[in-house]
């Protein structure tokens, strides 16, 4: 059973009363929690809320904006103003390298969703349970969406937006595109690079990069798609002290983060190089190769500033995508609202290891015992709100 609800702006108050008491009895009932396998519907739309913070909680701002005047704007809510961040970002950005051999090229959300199904995942069904919520989904429908209830007597509601699943085995998923797509896209101009800056424990500024591929390959290529994936997100963070000056570099693995010293880590200028592991794009310092090898290992080099070029491994020029502030979970900026989506992009696979990966804000590498996110929120100041660092809801 399909529900969207609907906003009523012109009732007497009764009716009002009535309509709304309607919905709650219609959420809440024991005969609509005991339907099996349960029951998928639309829930109002959170993004409104998101969008309209306009000022910063934080009475002092960080701020590297050299002619800021007037009013310091910080939409997204976290101490920095936006175009400080932007500013950091840009001198920091990484140099990416994809091996010659790769043969799943990055792209981005919006290309990603218009080729993908939002849909609902329970293992606890027999045969498993695929409930469709909405086709070529935009980034606000990835978060209306809730199922409750389900095969195996369990009662609770799954949320796309703030529930995670801890095996990934009762959970929204953004279904894997279709074989031609999985390889991502030649058009460089929509490889985006999306950033993420937050104060840190030394008091200065962490700015994370994130890059996002239709598919992964697997750890290794020669063992091909045993192991991969659809939907894979990766990333680094450069951590920044209390003068701004640039002390670390963490590099996002499959497991784990390396924490790298800035001053060992191979960089063009201030920009890192970061080479991306063929077939499961994992982060790794690149260490260019001291002697000559029989055989030539090229890459194709990717600029993630604004303005950048991707240089083709043949030696072929392009122009490079966007460096884009997707701000906080609580409070995404630009409209990308995908960042509060806490499904799964990509389909439910035979294993874990097989599914569909987490965003940044939703990440499994390194994710607490206690649902702490690692990866979104390694090193944030003390008094970062706990909601932007752990997942409200829980499921299997």
């Amino acid at each position: 059973m399909l529900r969207k609800v609907k906003q009523h702006s012109s009732m007497n108050t009764a009716h009002l009363r009535l309509v709304l008491t309607s919905c709650l009895l219609l959420m809440l009932a024991p005969e609509l929690q005991a339907q099996q396998p349960g029951t998928l519907f639309r829930v109002p739309n959170p993004t409104a809320t998101a969008a309209a913070v306009t000022t910063s909680r934080f009475k002092v701002l960080i701020d590297c904006w050299p002619t800021t005047s007037g009013r310091k704007i910080d939409l997204d809510n976290d101490g920095i103003v936006d175009r400080c961040e932007q500013t950091l970002a840009e001198k920091f950005a990484p140099v990416i390298f994809h091996s010659a051999g790769e043969e799943n090229l990055p792209a981005n959300v919006d290309w990603f969703l218009q080729k993908t199904v939002l849909a609902y995942y329970d293992d606890g069904c027999e045969p498993d349970l695929h409930a469709t919520a909405v086709v070529r989904p935009s980034q606000s429908d990835l978060l209306e969406w809730a199922f409750q209830g389900g095969c195996d007597d369990v009662t609770d509601t799954v949320f796309s937006n703030d529930t995670r699943s801890e095996r990934k085995q009762r959970n929204f998923y953004l279904a894997d595109v279709a074989d031609a797509f999985k390889g991502g896209t030649n058009d460089t101009t929509l490889w985006t690079t999306y950033f993420h800056a937050y104060r840190n424990d030394r008091r200065g500024v962490t700015v994370q990069y994130w890059r996002f591929y239709p598919a992964d390959g697997g750890k290794d290529p020669v063992i091909g798609v045993f192991g991969g994936h659809g939907g894979d997100w990766e990333g680094i963070h450069v951590v920044l002290d209390d003068c701004l000056r640039p002390v670390q570099v963490n590099l996002m693995g499959h497991t784990g983060i390396e924490r790298v010293p800035w001053e060992q880590m191979n960089k063009e200028g201030n920009h890192p190089k970061v080479r991306s592991e063929a077939g499961g794009h994992a982060s790794h310092n690149f260490i260019p190769i001291p002697f000559p090898l029989p055989i030539v290992v090229s890459y194709t080099q990717q600029q993630t500033w604004t303005g950048g070029n991707v240089v083709w491994h043949n030696g072929t020029i392009t122009a490079g995508g966007r460096l884009l502030n997707i701000g906080e979970k609580m409070s995404p900026l630009n409209g990308q609202f995908f960042i509060r989506y806490s499904g799964i992009w990509g389909s439910p696979g035979w294993f874990y290891e097989t599914s569909g990966y987490w965003d940044p804000a939703y990440n499994e590498t390194m994710k607490g015992g206690d649902n702490f996110i690692e990866a979104w929120c390694t090193g944030r100041a003390a008094d970062i709100p706990r909601e932007e660092c752990y997942p409200r809801f829980t499921s299997r």
